[in-house]
């Protein structure tokens, strides 16, 4: 098992060591807004912070950093974006509703979607597009030299982690749960992590499990978003609220562990990386 998520994590540095050219801007971007956690991370990690305007909801910023919140990402209104005489907005493919886009578009705000997918190239390529897009390359082959560094680390402690039997699970309204399978930012750091989602083979996205398949699948670690944790009154929430949980290895040994929202949002981010550390450590 730990040969698979070695094999995994080597795939993963070769392509941080990809030459990816996307179109390179013209002039760097002076006004923009930030539609995603994971692009204003890279944003900030570029020390480009200076050239946001606003960021939407699921965005975090540091105590001593104020800006205007233009909403949740998927749900943009065009007429509060273009109040802020932005020059761009930034965002994931999931970045919307279509109207509002065109809107934007149709206004002359350039509209830049960038990938939110899971890998560690999809990564990598987020990094070289924000740093030309911003007009920090030097920065962003900093941040590239950083994460590698990060990931080799992340690698050497994979490799000693126990490879626990694990599931991720989301609940949006505290009365159903639903697993992250193939294709999830959570299965991706659950993999560089060293655990073994369970769910993986038998669902991609995030998809309900039966019961019964979540009795034979004898999870040793359960994992929630903090968000859903909190909702659903911590460990001892979670268990009286689906008793099914509390009847698995891990939910007997109250194996209960949280990973940050932010880190799922947009596809694997700086902060998925950092999520994937702390999981390891949780697997020492």
């Amino acid at each position: 098992m730990i040969k698979r998520h070695a094999s995994f994590l080597a795939s993963a540095l070769v392509g941080l060591n990809l030459l990816i050219s996307p179109s390179v801007q013209a002039e760097p971007l002076q006004r923009v807004v930030s539609a995603g956690a994971n692009i204003t991370e890279i944003i900030m990690a570029l020390n480009a912070q200076q050239q946001l305007i606003a960021v939407d909801s699921t965005s975090e910023l540091p105590g001593d950093m104020a800006l205007p919140v233009v909403g949740y990402h998927r749900r943009l209104s065009a007429e509060g974006l273009l109040a802020l005489s932005p020059d761009s907005i930034i965002g994931s493919d999931e970045m919307g509703p279509d109207s509002s886009i065109a809107q934007l578009q149709q206004a002359g705000i350039a509209v830049h979607k960038l990938n939110s997918q899971s890998t560690i190239e999809s990564l990598q390529l987020r990094i070289k597009q924000l740093a030309d897009l911003m007009g920090h390359p030097q920065q962003g082959e900093e941040l590239q030299a950083q994460l590698n560094s990060q990931l080799n680390q992340l690698e050497q402690q994979a490799q000693t982690a126990k490879a626990a039997n694990t599931l991720f699970f989301l609940s949006h309204d505290a009365k159903k749960l639903v697993a992250a399978g193939s294709d999830t930012t959570a299965n991706s750091i659950m993999e560089l992590a060293g655990a073994v989602n369970l769910a993986k083979p038998h669902i991609n996205s995030y998809k309900p499990l039966s019961d019964e398949a979540i009795l034979s699948m004898q999870p040793e670690l359960l994992l929630f978003s903090q968000r859903s944790l909190e909702m659903l009154g911590g460990v001892d929430g979670v268990l009286s609220s689906f008793p099914v949980l509390a009847a698995t290895p891990a939910g007997k040994n109250k194996a209960i562990f949280a990973i940050d929202g932010h880190a799922l949002v947009g596809g694997l981010g700086l902060a998925s990386i950092d999520e994937a550390v702390r999981l390891t450590q949780r697997l020492q």
